[in-house]
């Protein structure tokens, strides 16, 4: 084993202190949204049957907190196994994308009323989003650090392989996917029986992009839908941008990938909570009541869903 001495802290540059501030603001942020919801989710465990789903959901809430708190443990407290810590923090973020992506699954899957060839196609997309996952799990590299008086030794990211990209293509490309599905069910649904051809394009677009022509219900749907993709898109867009600007410090092409993941997993089990305890709204009333949208992520075989009309 070599006897260099391990780089200082105090050498650190700007980016390396701005990443443990951003790794700090995740896990304030994905503490707070928990404690936020507390009371919800002691609904959606205690009076709702309990599902697949549900355990989905709660898969998907721990290993997003276990990896966005080690991940800011290893970018700030002294630890000397750094390559198997940072393998231990790919590992969750594996559960953590993996169990979103899951969610949205059952929801395409409920929307489209456990179609046999929607289910498989959807569910081949999101084996290859936890495929890449599984793939990149060497794709970073990590080295010890010390402080400046030598006595506590940090983590640092090395090297970083460029098929990590993997990690923010394969999510934004299912994710876009499962909205798309999603949009056109529900704007097809709504324009099932207009009789007037010549605008069902005009419309169509129209009932996509605004929810017009929707019952309160539908656009409810598509509107989560809308706010969750154009949130991840953005952030996934960002991170995978920043991986690839040479110029760029290796800390900085790492700056926005866990607040990517974490902001997927709150805007996903956001539209869970939302969809399961029928928290929809317009002008502030609800417009379900008594909530019955447990439903919508159970389509028994050969029935047919109150809320997608065949």
């Amino acid at each position: 084993m070599s006897n260099a001495p391990l780089p200082r802290v105090a050498d650190l540059s700007f980016e390396s202190l701005f990443l443990r501030y951003i790794l700090a603001g995740c896990s304030a942020v994905i503490l707070w949204d928990i404690l936020s919801n507390l009371r919800s989710e002691f609904i959606l465990l205690v009076r709702h049957r309990f599902r697949v789903a549900t355990g989905v959901y709660i898969i998907s809430r721990l290993s997003t907190i276990a990896f966005v708190v080690m991940a800011t443990m290893y970018g700030t407290a002294p630890i000397q196994a750094c390559s198997q810590y940072v393998l231990a923090v790919h590992i969750l973020m594996a559960g953590s994308i993996g169990t979103t992506s899951l969610l949205f699954l059952i929801r395409v899957r409920a929307i489209y009323e456990a179609s046999p060839r929607v289910t498989a196609f959807f569910a081949l997309s999101w084996l290859a989003v936890l495929g890449c996952f599984i793939f990149t799990l060497q794709g970073l590299e990590a080295y010890p650090e010390s402080n400046p008086s030598g006595t506590l030794v940090y983590c640092a990211t090395g090297r970083i392989s460029p098929y990590i990209a993997l990690d923010f293509v394969m999510p934004l490309v299912h994710d876009t996917l499962v909205f798309l599905a999603i949009s056109w069910r529900l704007a097809t649904n709504t324009l099932y029986n207009n009789a007037n051809r010549d605008s069902i394009i005009k419309q169509g677009v129209r009932a996509m992009v605004f929810g017009h022509y929707m019952p309160a219900f539908s656009r409810a749907l598509l509107q989560d839908g809308q706010i969750y993709y154009l949130t991840t898109i953005t952030t996934g867009l960002l991170a995978f941008v920043m991986l690839f600007i040479t110029s760029a410090e290796v800390t900085w092409k790492t700056t926005f990938l866990v607040p990517n993941m974490m902001l997927m997993n709150i805007m996903a089990c956001h539209v869970f909570r939302k969809t399961k305890l029928g928290i929809f709204t317009e002008s502030g009333v609800s417009t379900i009541n008594p909530p019955t949208l447990p439903i919508a992520f159970h389509v028994p075989t050969g029935a047919s869903s109150p809320y997608i009309p065949r």
